[in-house]
This record gives structure tokens, sequence and C-alpha cells, in this order.
């Protein structure tokens, strides 16, 4: 991604609605697996600034790995030690390392994604856990995804593909950030259409404290019932997948 996108997700990852969102569903979806584990060992990959290797730390001795130097430098001021400098695509790690890894909006970074994949799987201990989100659909493209310079957008089922072909079963996929899909692809339209003429940023759009607690709120109602049932469309694709034992 862009350098001052780091500068901007390290100011807002902790509170902002859309942050806060995603780390709460992952960790919704990953909590009653890590409970049945002492002492599990996560791979926060593609950790950005820490805030999601943070939260992963009430659960278990987390590493976080990312391929840039100033973002691993952001995660150290939140209070993140165990970090490493790495592509996900080369994961500087022993098979069968971890029982878990998170990767947050981090494949679609990738050029060959499935790479990437094949080493979350080479380095979580068989019946290890995966969890996963990415950008939905290639049609809400803007500048969004020029800032943080995606390769793609997925499909639930492209990513289900990738997924299998690498070995994973799939307990769970479903698209996510389903009620604020509209007026998220309105503002996309509308960036896509009216902002080219300007730097492209990624859309984090400040909003009144009473609106992001709202937003969060919405997110948890969502949260809550997507642990029961797939929804049909969304921003986000989410997936939580296991290495075969």
């Amino acid at each position: 991604m862009h350098i001052d996108e780091y500068e901007r997700m390290y100011r807002w990852e902790e509170h902002y609605w859309w942050f806060v969102g995603r780390r709460e569903l992952i960790l919704r979806l990953l909590k009653p697996r890590l409970s049945e584990i002492s002492a599990p060992l996560i791979l926060d990959a593609g950790c950005g600034t820490g805030a999601v290797t943070k939260a992963l730390e009430a659960f278990g001795e987390v590493t976080g790995a990312d391929f840039s130097a100033r973002a691993l430098s952001y995660s150290r001021k939140r209070g993140c030690t165990q970090l490493v400098q790495s592509r996900v695509e080369q994961l500087p790690f022993a098979d069968h390392s971890f029982h878990a890894i998170t990767a947050l909006d981090i494949v679609e970074h990738v050029e060959a994604d499935t790479c990437a994949l094949q080493e979350f799987w080479r380095v979580l201990k068989p019946g290890g856990w995966l969890a996963l989100s990415v950008p939905a659909y290639q049609f809400l493209w803007s500048g969004h995804d020029d800032a943080l310079m995606h390769k793609r957008r997925y499909t639930r089922q492209e990513l289900r593909q990738r997924l299998q072909e690498t070995g994973f079963e799939i307990p769970k996929i479903s698209y996510a950030v389903t009620c604020l899909f509209l007026p998220i692809l309105m503002f996309r339209l509308k960036d896509r259409w009216f902002g080219r003429k300007r730097e492209p940023e990624a859309s984090i759009v400040p909003v009144p404290d009473w609106l992001n607690r709202t937003l969060i709120a919405i997110q948890r109602v969502e949260g809550t019932l997507l642990e029961k049932v797939n929804l049909p469309y969304g921003v986000s694709v989410i997936a939580l997948a296991q290495k075969r034992k």
C-alpha cells in the first residue's frame, strides 16, 4: 500500500468502525477454536500497524509478520514485540509452526495469492485454523483499491476455490458488511466516476462519534447473525478454513 496509508491506519485502526467490525468478527469466529488449544501459537500475517496482533494476545502467543518496515514500526509503537519482516509468499517459519493464522485483507495485495495460501498451509499445524478476509466484487473497485495497491477483489466462490485447491476444509465462508453494502457501493461508484483527478486514498471517511458507535453496533449484530448463517452479499468475504489433520 502507499506509504502514507500506514500512518492513517495507525491513527484509525483501534476505534474506526470498519477496523473494529472486521477485527471483532474474526475474533468471534476464532475464539471457540482457540479456546480448545492450550497455549496456542498464532501468526498475524500482514499485521500492518498491529491492532489485530494486540487483540490476539488475549488468546495465545502471537507473532506479527509484515513485509513493510514502516508497518512494523507502527506495530512496535502499539506495543507488539514479536515481529518479523517477511512477505506472506515466503514466510520464514518451519513447517507446522502455528495453531492459527489470521490474514485480514492481505492476499488481495499479493500477485500470486495461491502462493500465500500454500505458505499458510505449510506453516499451520495439522488441524490448524486460517481466518481470512478479502475485499468483495471487482465492480466495487475504486481509488480505495488503488491506494492500497490491491491486485484483485473476490467473489465468495473464487475464494472458496482457491482455498479448496490449496487443501483447506472450509466450515465457514460468507460475505460480510452486508447491511452497509448499498451506501458503500454508492460511495465507491461516486469515487470511481468523480475521484480520479485526485490522488487515490483509502476510504476512511471521518464520521461523528455517535455514528461510528452505531456502525460498530450494526457490525456486531451482523456478526451474531453471521455465526449462524452465511450472508448472500457484502463488501467483504470472510472465511474460516482448517488444515486437515
